[in-house]
């Protein structure tokens, strides 16, 4: 199955856009998990912002615990988030909400770089090209308009204006396994306090699982929206190689006049096209001079044939009875029908090859042909059994001398490629549109791959008796032709232990 083109081709398709949507989805799934934990470090980012900024009112705690509880993120899932506060310096735990987790220890992160105070807010600008320096509103020094506390101090008091929040620096921002999931934590620092907060990963983890299903179940219908393009596609390609393969089937011996029709498809297979058609051409040449020379030869040779043919007959009359002379011209005389016979084929042969092997059609009684060749069979083979098996009335319309000629040459083989005391089975049976007429000996079994090999011209099957047995190995490649001639064919059916049985299937007039 691998063996088709076409085949090849939707695979590879489908391999390729696999790797394809593989390295995308990778891709597609790293972004947005990067993406999520960016979103999460920033609500971290505010979160310490919040309580860098609150912390110092005493309420802030237990408005925190109440906003941490109901801050969701992902309403469906509810997942909390953690803060902690511990002096700088000291790692003091000063509070830690409820929904910190257990497994994490705030005081294992390390305390962020300090911050570096601003300025107070009525500190006089700094000057600039053409500007005056103005006096400052408040002449108290900086650190007496800081709390000492920092973000543990108190509320500003009454008639103070508000402090403003001491400045804050972030750390590195990680995520921390634990039994409960994923968290992602990280630490902000003040001059006075260090704050850790943590934010459970739980949520971005169900997202990206259900993006993984997501890019699954749209890769599925896609690889198979591509499998079906891409044989789609190949089969569109490949339309011009089935267009050049079912003319060239076409083309035959007696066919090669013809030539595969020009394609306005790509150019490559214009160019095949024209080259097949080349290669027919020579071919076509070729075949014509091969036949018009066998043909040429085969009629050149009937006349000093027939004339070589008279003079030994004559030349046999007159010689003595069982002289020397006699016994040669005998001889001879059986040579020059040998070849007279090997003529007469080779001219039939290339009438049939040039398909002008021209039949006279008339009613032509099977049955008694065949009762005819098993009469000849059984003078000819007198040490054989002669069987025969006909159908009564068995007519049909063909050249009643190629027909015999035909059977003749089925009977012949059957009797010289025989066993001592074998036997020669002729069997005529009329089926509802044909003929079958099978003659079976019991001769020497055929070899399966030699099959078709005995239908070609010259061919002699047994090395070890092509010497001992007459016949130059046309007659069966003959047959076939004749057999072609009328429409029908002739077989090897089987060769085994049982016997060897030629089938001519015949239509019915």
């Amino acid at each position: 199955m691998l063996r088709s083109f076409r085949i090849r081709i939707t695979l590879l398709a489908v391999a390729l856009s696999s790797v394809v949507l593989v390295v995308f989805g990778m891709v597609a799934w790293s972004l947005s998990y990067r993406i999520g934990l960016d979103r999460a470090d920033e609500k971290l980012r505010d979160e310490l912002r919040r309580a860098n900024n609150e912390s110092r009112r005493p309420e802030y705690w237990e408005r925190m615990e109440r906003a941490i509880r109901s801050d969701v993120v992902f309403p469906q899932d509810r997942i909390p988030m953690a803060v902690s506060a511990r002096e700088r310096g000291t790692g003091r735990i000063i509070h830690q909400t409820s929904t910190w987790p257990g497994e994490i220890d705030a005081a294992k992160f390390t305390d962020p770089p300090e911050p570096r105070a601003p300025p107070p807010r009525n500190q006089a600008a700094p000057r600039g090209p053409g500007r005056r320096a103005e006096p400052p509103d408040d002449l108290s020094s900086p650190s007496e308009s800081q709390p000492r506390d920092g973000a543990m101090s108190g509320p500003p008091r009454d008639g103070e204006p508000p402090t403003p929040p001491p400045p804050l620096s972030f750390g590195q921002f990680v995520t921390v396994r634990t039994t409960n999931g994923n968290w992602r934590a990280g630490a902000g620092g003040s001059i006075h306090a260090t704050y850790v907060a943590a934010l459970s990963l739980r949520p971005l983890e169900i997202g990206q699982a259900q993006l993984l299903r997501a890019l699954v179940t749209a890769a599925v219908p896609g690889l198979l929206l591509i499998a079906i393009a891409g044989w789609i596609l190949a089969s569109r390609a490949l339309r011009p190689v089935a267009a050049l393969t079912g003319a060239a089937e076409r083309i035959t011996a007696r066919g090669l006049n013809q030539r595969m029709p020009a394609t306005r498809e790509a150019e490559e297979f214009q160019r095949l096209t024209d080259v097949f058609n080349d290669m027919l051409d020579r071919l076509e040449k070729s075949f014509q001079q091969a036949t018009r020379f066998s043909a040429d030869a085969a009629h050149e040779l009937k006349t000093p044939l027939t004339i070589l043919q008279g003079q030994l007959e004559e030349s046999l009359r007159a010689a003595s009875d069982g002289s020397e002379q006699q016994r040669l011209c005998a001889d001879l005389l059986e040579e020059v029908q040998r070849l007279k016979n090997i003529v007469r084929k080779l001219l039939l042969l290339s009438l049939a090859d040039a398909g002008e092997l021209k039949l006279h059609r008339e009613p032509v009684d099977l049955g008694a042909l065949v009762e005819n060749a098993a009469e000849d069979a059984r003078i000819l083979a007198p040490k054989l059994q002669i069987e025969t098996s006909v159908a009564p009335g068995v007519k049909i319309s063909a050249d009643p001398d190629l027909i015999e000629q035909v059977l003749q040459n089925l009977v012949s083989n059957a009797i010289k490629y025989n066993r001592d005391g074998g036997f020669v089975r002729i069997e005529l049976e009329q089926k509802p549109k044909s003929v079958r007429l099978a003659v079976t000996n019991s001769g020497a079994v055929i070899p399966a791959r030699d099959f078709n090999r005995v239908f070609e011209r010259f061919y002699r099957g047994d090395p070890s008796r092509s010497k001992t047995v007459e016949g130059v190995g046309l007659g069966l490649s003959l047959a076939r032709e004749i057999a072609r001639a009328h429409g029908s064919d002739l077989v090897l059916e089987r060769s085994d232990e049982s016997g060897t049985t030629f089938a001519l299937l015949l239509p019915l007039s």
